[in-house]
């Protein structure tokens, strides 16, 4: 436990801070959220402070946990301050504190380099453009320089082609884990390694609910338990809760599945012609439901509950669910083919029972229930607020101990 007046006298006249920054001004407000967060520490609780633009916070958080030599997490809602924290406000608290922070910038696995995605899509060159194959060797030359896989680091070359991301990235379910033959060489593996040995970690709400989902299952975490949690712009954070602990399922969903099996399909298999036929019914499928609910919807979506009101995007619901059944017939008979086959028929009986829950069958006609005889029985808002927050910092103490 450190001295509380020791870190207080930080953001005195006179004190480290005004030592370091020239446009220094004594705030009386960040004195007393310094004093009510050291408490929260000591004391292992949980604090909800109101602190203004202005007030200092991130000062006011980062300097009593790394005098307390705590690890800390700290999540924000916005890109801008978790790049202001890691390469703006750090630099100054290590010149203040007089060492070196180790910290690192954790992010969702959707913005890192993937070398397994990268070599399948690779592989598929002959239907490339020639433009694409200048990108893909380019890509490639990138991948063995880079020691981070961030894709933020070419991002202006990203930007050119928006669906270039998901091809070289990967996602929770398309993800092989340790059955993946880069496992050794996965950019996420090795970040989140370096997460465990940081005493800063700063990730957005989406990762820390994403975490704490994974973590109530049981099955597995992203992030490595700390002392401390803070939550900056908590205020956004009921809606990506939400989010994260809804069940959800679309068609871009759908449509990304799809176009995964037929590749791993072609792949490692490429001997059921009735599979492609079957993948690409459900491709069609869900492009004849995407243009029928354009047509309905301003917006070309809809609450679930309302599907049913429309005629015309209920009925293609109806076939969409049908090609789905269709296409996880196939997925069963090729499962046993590759280890990536087994992961794609996983994640697909994985959808096929959260579009269950989701769409809430009525009585069954049958003893089994298929996708195509789901009905719309639920309001379909999927929000329930649990708590609002606004302007609000909530620190969260000892959030991980057991």
């Amino acid at each position: 436990m450190t001295d509380s007046k020791k870190v207080t006298a930080f953001f005195q006249q006179g004190g480290g801070l005004s030592d370091t920054l020239s446009h220094f001004e004594l705030r009386e407000g960040q004195v007393q959220l310094v004093e009510a967060i050291e408490t929260a520490i000591d004391n292992r609780q949980h604090l909800i402070a109101e602190a203004g633009t202005g007030i200092g916070k991130t000062f006011a958080y980062l300097l009593p946990t790394l005098l307390n030599k705590k690890q800390v997490f700290v999540s924000t809602a916005t890109k801008h301050l978790q790049d202001q924290i890691f390469f703006k406000d750090l630099p100054i608290i290590e010149k203040v504190i007089g060492r070196k922070v180790s910290a690192c910038l954790l992010k969702g696995r959707s913005n890192y380099f993937c070398h397994y995605r990268y070599e399948t899509f690779f592989q598929s060159s002959f239907k490339l453009s020639k433009k694409q194959l200048v990108k893909s060797a380019k890509l490639k030359e990138w991948s063995e320089k880079t020691t981070s896989g961030d894709l933020s680091e070419i991002a202006d070359f990203i930007d050119e082609d928006q669906s270039l991301q998901k091809k070289i990235s990967s996602t929770t379910e398309n993800c092989l884990a340790g059955e993946c033959p880069y496992f050794d060489e996965c950019f996420v593996q090795k970040v989140r390694e370096k997460a465990k040995k940081s005493e800063v970690v700063i990730v957005n709400h989406a990762l820390l609910m994403a975490d704490i989902v994974l973590k109530e299952t049981g099955f597995a975490e992203i992030l490595p338990e700390v002392d401390v949690v803070v939550i900056d712009e908590a205020h956004h954070l009921p809606k990506i809760a939400t989010q994260a602990f809804a069940q959800q399922v679309s068609a871009n969903q759908l449509a990304e599945l799809a176009k995964d099996a037929r590749q791993a399909y072609l792949k490692d298999a490429g001997d059921i012609t009735d599979f492609e036929d079957a993948v690409e019914h459900l491709l069609l499928a869900v492009r004849e439901f995407r243009e029928v609910l354009a047509e309905e919807t301003t917006e070309g979506q809809i609450q679930l509950g309302k599907l049913k009101q429309l005629k015309k995007p209920y009925q293609q619901f109806k076939l969409l669910m049908q090609a789905f059944s269709q296409y996880l017939q196939g997925m069963d008979l090729l499962a046993e083919r590759s280890s990536e086959l087994n992961s794609l028929h996983e994640r697909s009986q994985e959808m096929a029972e959260r579009i269950k829950m989701i769409f809430m069958p009525p009585e069954p006609k049958s003893s089994v229930d298929t996708p195509a005889d789901i009905d719309v029985q639920n309001d379909g808002t999927g929000e329930k607020i649990i708590f609002e927050l606004r302007d609000y910092l909530y620190i969260w103490g000892n959030a991980f101990a057991k």
